[in-house]
């Protein structure tokens, strides 16, 4: 997946398009741009949760064995 967004206007063509050309260039790009970051929202979000869920689940299992050596402690 690539990140940089490719215009296909370039110095020398900036300067000798007109307005209307490019306002749709950028329109273009802008759309683009904003497409990959949905995609990347989309591909994300499942992969962070998973993190935080797994996060949670061995805090819980830490706190668990902590709790469970300490009870044992006490009858030694």
């Amino acid at each position: 997946m690539a990140f940089a967004n490719d215009s296909a206007t370039t110095q020398e063509e900036f300067g000798k398009e007109n307005q209307q050309v490019l306002a749709e260039n950028y329109i273009r790009v802008t759309t683009r741009y904003q497409n990959k970051q949905t995609d990347i929202q989309q591909q994300a979000v499942p992969v962070f949760k998973n993190i935080r869920t797994t996060q949670v689940a061995i805090s819980k299992m830490l706190l668990f064995l902590s709790v469970t050596e300490a009870k044992a402690c006490r009858y030694w």
